[in-house]
């Protein structure tokens, strides 16, 4: 390998001429030779080559206003791209495409034939990474997020105003045995929490919220925080005019704030709503707070390693980790995932970890990094 100084006049040199490949890594400028690449028989790279190819043909299926929109994209990029010297550079409308083709692709959403109308995501933020012990198959590993997805139901905090009882945005049906009203006292969070009463043997009185419009997808989140005073509150289901019912809890007692979550098979228009029955002997006192449905998280998540935190590290050190949607609504699961990625590796060393989420319609957000040094 030769090192080479630059003057004045050229300060840089990246990428390759001829059998020539110019580079630079933590050291130096140098010159390598270039490597042929061998062909690649790998299920993976086979697979790639074929998306490629079906991406190029669905950008000739594309009529000219469908071709002009995505050139209209590249020259105002929802997402900012970066020559080796950190200046910005853009992409043509077909590479767009091809890209949003191709992440589309792999998560199985529907493949583009016009650009992606939403803004690019906002980054997630990493507040903590606990990793097992190094090597071990423990699936308790896990990357834990704070910034979630916006709550797709209006007001599922119950927050006021109430009227006859019963938080904005909210309605009661098959109400007869059941009392609402405003709690501000004892809440889960913000300032109120809708509190109802029912009584012995009654059934199927519901909170409903507003209809909202969802589009239909697998893997929606649905949380709820209860709280039951007295008695017993038989479930709360979820209704969907594309799955029907789906049961977030039953048969709730807890005396104490729980927060109850469910990844749902699909989620799409419909009524959503709390559904009541009291079959004890005597009513049944219950408190309902911070009722959310959530899209999908779909996240791709990298990982460096390096003995010291101070130590630069390039972008082609990273590794891919993880790709696919969120376990929970706020945790990504890595298990033995680090173990399989490395190998055995010293004691002490600091992992680098760089997030990234993707939208439905396969927009990307900038990467979130976070540093932690491994047991």
């Amino acid at each position: 390998m030769a090192k080479i100084r630059y003057g004045p006049t050229i300060a840089d040199v990246r990428g390759s001429i001829g059998a020539l490949s110019y580079s630079r890594n933590m050291a130096d400028h140098y010159i390598a030779t270039r490597s042929p690449r061998a062909a690649s028989l790998t299920a993976n790279a086979t697979a790639a080559r074929a998306t490629l190819s079906a991406a190029a043909q669905a950008w000739r299926d594309l009529n000219s206003s469908q071709r002009t929109a995505w050139d209209a994209l590249a020259a105002d990029p929802p997402e900012i791209d970066y020559n080796p010297w950190a200046v910005q550079k853009y992409l043509t409308g077909f590479a767009w495409f091809v890209r949003v083709y191709t992440r589309q692709n792999s998560t199985s959403e529907t493949l583009p034939t016009d650009p992606p109308a939403d803004s690019q995501p906002t980054p997630p933020t990493i507040t903590a990474a606990t990793i097992a012990t190094y090597g071990s198959a423990d699936a308790a590993s896990f990357i834990t997020l704070t910034t979630p997805q916006p709550n797709l139901i209006t007001n599922g905090g119950f927050e006021a105003p109430y009227t006859d009882g019963i938080a904005a945005n909210w309605h009661v049906s098959g109400a007869a045995g059941l009392t609402p009203s405003q709690e501000t006292v004892d809440v889960y969070a913000g300032a109120a929490a809708q509190k109802g009463i029912v009584i012995p043997s009654a059934q199927g009185a519901q909170f409903h919220s507003a209809n909202i419009s969802i589009t239909t997808h697998a893997g929606y989140w649905i949380s709820a925080a209860t709280k039951v005073l007295t008695g017993r509150i038989a479930a709360i289901q979820v209704y969907s005019s594309g799955v029907g019912f789906i049961t977030l809890c039953t048969n709730i007692a807890n005396p104490e704030w729980m927060l109850r979550a469910i990844r749902s098979t699909a989620v799409a228009a419909g009524t959503y709503f709390m559904y009541t029955a009291n079959y004890a002997a005597e009513n049944a006192s219950f408190l309902l707070d911070e009722f959310k449905i959530t899209a999908p998280e779909y996240f791709i998540l990298s990982a460096a390693i390096n003995p010291s935190a101070g130590r630069q590290t390039p972008d082609h050190s990273y590794r891919l980790l993880h790709a696919g949607y969120s376990t929970t609504p706020t945790t990504i699961s890595i298990g033995d995932a680090l173990a399989n990625l490395f190998g055995a590796y010293p004691a002490g060393w600091t992992l680098f970890l760089k997030l990234q989420r993707q939208t439905l319609s396969g927009l990307r957000s900038t990467p979130a990094l976070f540093t932690t040094v491994t047991g």
